[in-house]
């Protein structure tokens, strides 16, 4: 009987972790994953002066994120500031606002560590074949 007790807490202890380990696991892909798009966006000029114009590009949308984020943050703000969140739409659009902060901020951390290695790149004097 006790070795059933303990093979169920074991089991449960299994579930647990593999919940626990679920966030990071999607906060690492999620990085990976805008890592790789803005990557993407800065080296797509084969010369110094092409990579010069996506790398502006790339640094007016980080631009745009960082707006997005400051805004979402003055709703997240203004939600718990004011404690709006009495009824079951606040608790979502409190949610959503957490969830855009989240993305989006994935998408910025991603641009600006590509924009800071193309200019690094562009720097040397590097051209693409």
């Amino acid at each position: 009987m006790m070795t059933e007790k303990a093979s169920t807490m074991s089991a449960l202890r299994r579930s647990f972790a593999a919940i626990a380990r679920t966030p990071m696991a999607l906060h690492r892909s999620l990085s990976a994953m805008s890592l790789k798009i803005a990557r993407f966006i800065t080296r797509t000029g084969k010369s110094r002066g092409e990579a010069v114009f996506w790398i502006v590009g790339a640094s007016v949308a980080a631009f745009g994120a960082a707006i997005v984020i400051a805004s979402k943050l003055g709703d997240l703000a203004g939600i718990l500031t004011l404690q709006r969140w009495t009824s079951s739409t606040e608790l979502i659009e409190l949610g959503m606002a957490i969830a855009v902060i989240y993305l989006v901020g994935h998408v910025f951390v991603g641009l600006v560590r590509a924009v800071r290695e193309e200019a690094r790149w562009v720097r040397r004097g590097g051209d693409r074949p």
